[in-house]
């Protein structure tokens, strides 16, 4: 740690038995800022299917020390190792694992990863609403997923659904203060301009259309997961509401 070797630091502290998992978490977390590293390898090392365990993964699944498969991370549908994907069908050895819908998808996390997505997780997530959306996809609240998705939100007070204006985000020229999503939105991007004065202008412009495509899909990705059709339209009204007002 004192050499700010940050990702051997917290490769050691996962070699123990049992694994300094909280440790190794929180190096990752807080000194590499990398929050998907730390909720993949949180799954991992909980993961209660190893390789020597007769899953039926086959011998030549990939798996890291004290038989930990690479093969069946818990929770999602995904496979590494030899496994292959053909249309809706998941292949892995001998066993043929059937794709899961959105819709009838239970995520299943471990304690410590679902501490890590409420302790730092909530606080990284704050001020970017596609991470907070899988945050909140990932502890199994998926009605407050769609909320947040759509730009609204719930008054504490009286339970009921508030919307409020969109704005489209401010690297593309918009000044309009009547939102505290807007104040929050400048921010990221004041720290975004800063930043990139350093990036070359590609990268610039990259990042500028990554933010607006992150903008205009919510409704698309609402509709996919399958919103309330109320949200649904919220969402689609107020980002129309601000692309148009953008002109």
């Amino acid at each position: 740690l004192r050499k700010r070797k940050y990702l051997a630091a917290a490769t050691f502290f996962l070699l123990p038995e049992p694994p300094m998992l909280n440790t190794a978490l929180d190096v990752i977390v807080t000194k590499m800022k990398d929050l998907s590293l730390a909720f993949f390898v949180a799954r991992l090392i909980n993961n209660p299917i190893c390789a020597s365990s007769g899953n039926g993964l086959g011998g030549n699944t990939l798996t890291i020390g004290g038989n930990f498969s690479l093969g069946s991370i818990g929770g999602g549908a995904g496979f590494a190792g030899s496994a292959m994907m053909s249309g809706s069908t998941f292949h892995s050895g001998s066993e043929t694992v059937d794709e899961v819908k959105y819709e009838n998808w239970n995520p299943v996390i471990s304690d410590d990863a679902r501490k890590l997505l409420n302790g730092h997780g909530a606080k990284i997530a704050k001020d970017d609403t596609c991470l907070e959306t899988l945050r909140l996809i990932w502890l199994g609240r998926c009605d407050d997923a769609s909320l947040c998705l759509s730009g609204c939100s719930v008054n504490e007070e009286d339970g009921k659904v508030v919307t409020d204006d969109l704005a489209v985000p401010p690297s593309f020229g918009t000044h309009d203060p009547s939102s505290q999503q807007r104040s929050s939105a400048m921010n990221r991007m004041s720290e975004l301009k800063q930043s990139s004065s350093e990036k070359s202008a590609n990268l610039r412009v990259l990042t500028k259309a990554n933010v607006m495509i992150n903008f205009c899909s919510c409704p698309f990705l609402l509709k996919q997961i399958k919103a309330h059709k109320r949200v649904l339209w919220s969402s689609s009204l107020l980002v129309s509401r601000a692309l148009s007002r953008r002109g």
